[in-house]
């Protein structure tokens, strides 16, 4: 089971970097035919830290797409950091691909 938030404020951060990534991985997208969303992102309360969980379809190719995506990681952060408008502490990414648990 993944840890909840617990104040208004991680709340907003983090429906803030899913609206980002959700956007990005939609209009920045070279997977063709693939669908990447974001289901959940988790802030730490110092907001340095965040934990992206993402959902890949097809399951044929999620795996060598999820490694792209970590790869790509430092490329995601500065993009955030100008969507942000460096208002905000930029959080260290960590993406990881959601299960079930996720969802109970």
């Amino acid at each position: 089971m993944i840890k909840q938030i617990k104040t208004l404020k991680q709340k907003r951060y983090s429906n803030l970097i899913n609206y980002f990534f959700n956007k990005l991985f939609i209009v920045d997208n070279k997977f063709k035919n693939i669908l990447i969303s974001v289901v959940y992102v988790y802030i730490n309360k110092n907001y340095s830290y965040s934990n992206i969980y993402i959902s890949i379809y097809p399951n044929k190719y999620k795996n060598e797409i999820f490694n792209k995506i970590k790869n790509k990681k430092n490329y995601y952060k500065k993009k955030l950091s100008i969507f942000l408008k460096n208002k905000f502490i930029i959080p260290e990414l960590n993406f990881s691909l959601s299960n079930k648990k996720i969802f109970n």
